[in-house]
């Protein structure tokens, strides 16, 4: 999984599918991060592995890379692991909306 295009979906709100469908089609590894990993596959996208702690998904088919440390936002928990199987880019949709926790752990 090392390098690449990727794309990390999360569960927050999705811009319109014009916007997410070629971001989905040009990445190479799909990760869906926990719960987005159900967001993703309910839009048809393919997606190469779930991280997280899985407290909010219900997908059991993808492969989960789990990412217990409950002191850092799942999203924050697949960035780093993103950028240590050396990411070239990384693209993120559905980080916006939902709690305002998640919210706020995202843009810092």
């Amino acid at each position: 999984m090392e390098g690449g295009r990727w794309l990390l979906c999360a569960d927050g709100e999705w811009p319109p599918e014009e916007v997410w469908k070629p971001i989905s089609e040009t990445c190479n590894i799909i990760v869906g991060v926990d719960g987005g990993t159900d967001a993703a596959l309910s839009r048809n996208i393919d997606v190469n592995l779930a991280t997280g702690d899985f407290d909010s998904i219900t997908d059991t088919k993808v492969e989960r890379i789990p990412l217990p440390n409950q002191n850092s936002s799942d999203l924050e928990k697949t960035l780093i692991y993103a950028a240590e199987q050396g990411a070239k880019s990384i693209e993120i949709i559905g980080v916006e909306g939902g709690e305002i926790d998640h919210q706020l752990a995202a843009f810092a």
